[in-house]
């Protein structure tokens, strides 16, 4: 099964059918609004009314709705891959600028992970073509772009906007829950919960009550925290705690996963994944790190009750600032075993788009996959999975043992 392509999801459709009468290259456009998982938008300003979710994630009809993209139909190569990463600059802009915009408001503020996804994967596909899209010829050979993202393409090359998008970015209400869920540590239903409370700003929320520590925090530090991180902070962060860790346990592997390793050039976060080849002295080396990491400032707060007493990993969670720096950066450190370290560094490079697919590609086989290991499973999708996970030293070997061909970091943006 080795070198079996990434296996397409698809995406649910139905649900309500609103005309904002905008046209579309002459035509009368009918933009077809599915469920969200926390709100449903009508066309009118400043009306938004929860709805529920009628789909488990894992029931999706493919004939329905959107088919996501398979991977290999637009970039398989590295060097196409790399449109994506900024090392060559996008020639799409025009388009995905839009797209995402519209994949983070369904997103990060009405919670509609299934829509976001599908703006998301359209997004990510166009970044990574060597060419600019001036017509609808330009995306007739691009498999996995259903009929309602073509659509949307369409609108925009013909109007310069996305008429959807308008009437998002006008409701009033909805503009208002963008804003409070900008906030780390606030998601979508907290925003909605907050907007209720009366609560109209980030700073009407130094009034709210019942906040997370997290949400306490990400108000503390809210101007750095909403800001990228550009890649050499990101390094220097990443040499920075090595050469502390490595002080402490000699041999100690500290690396950065997420978008960074897949060769962005900003990041949302740092997101250190660590481990020791010897198979025994990670164990208990996360609380020595924080506290030297705290002592040297490095670390300026911490989330209580981050640390997890589990046999594979022990995480931290906490706002820190490199020397030589000007902001504050969110800060995720993650302590694995040797036995799991392949999983983790899988799962944590992402990006998630790619795991679901190997999820899927493992669930195919028979596999349960996480980030901590991959479990024979008996009994169909629903039924018990083993306890200990089959050994895989290294990624590449997780590939093969699911069947999927390797991809280097810098081509898992998918």
């Amino acid at each position: 099964m080795e070198g079996m392509p990434l296996l397409p999801e698809d995406f649910v459709g139905g649900a309500a059918s609103v005309n904002v009468g905008s046209k579309e290259c002459g035509q009368e456009v009918d933009y077809s609004v599915k469920e969200s998982t926390v709100l449903n938008i009508n066309t009118n300003p400043g009306h938004v009314d929860p709805v529920p979710r009628d789909l488990e994630k894992d029931q999706i009809d493919a004939s329905e709705g959107e088919p996501c993209f398979e991977f290999g139909s637009v970039c398989e190569s590295s060097v196409m891959g790399r449109h994506i990463s900024g090392i060559i600059p996008c020639m799409n802009k025009h388009l995905t600028d839009i797209l995402r915009e519209m994949w983070e408001i369904y997103e990060s503020v009405l919670g509609d992970d299934w829509r976001a996804l599908t703006f998301r994967k359209a997004a990510i596909q166009l970044e990574k073509l060597p060419y600019k899209i001036l017509s609808m010829e330009d995306i007739k050979h691009i498999s996995g772009i259903g009929k309602s993202m073509v659509a949307n393409i369409k609108e925009i090359l013909c109007t310069g906007k996305l008429q959807k998008l308008e009437c998002l970015k006008a409701d009033a209400k909805v503009s208002t829950l963008r804003h409070l869920a900008s906030v780390w540590g606030i998601g979508p239903k907290l925003a909605l919960k907050l907007y209720q409370e009366g609560h109209r700003s980030v700073s009407d929320l130094v009034k709210a009550s019942g906040l997370s520590q997290m949400a306490h925090i990400g108000l503390k530090y809210y101007d750095d925290l909403t800001l990228r991180i550009p890649r050499d902070e990101v390094t220097a962060a990443e040499k920075y705690v090595q050469n502390e860790g490595e002080t402490l346990c000699p041999g100690i592997c500290i690396s950065v996963a997420g978008s960074y390793r897949r060769g962005n050039l900003t990041c949302g976060d740092i997101d250190f994944l660590i481990t020791h080849p010897d198979g025994h002295s990670h164990q208990g080396f996360l609380a020595k790190l924080v506290e030297r990491l705290q002592s040297t400032g490095f670390i300026t707060e911490g989330l209580h009750g981050t640390y997890q007493a589990s046999k594979k990993v022990d995480t931290y969670m906490g706002v820190g600032r490199v020397p030589g720096y000007q902001h504050y950066r969110r800060i995720d450190i993650k302590v694995y075993s040797k036995e799991a370290y392949a999983f983790a560094l899988v799962y944590f490079t992402g990006n998630d788009v790619l795991n679901r697919k190997m999820r899927y590609a493992a669930q195919r086989q028979g596999f349960k996959l996480n980030d901590q290991g991959l479990y024979l499973r008996y009994g169909g999708k629903k039924g018990l999975s083993c306890t200990e996970s089959i050994p895989c030293e290294n990624e590449r070997e997780l590939f093969r043992k699911i069947g999927l061909s390797f991809l280097e970091p810098c081509d898992r943006n998918l």
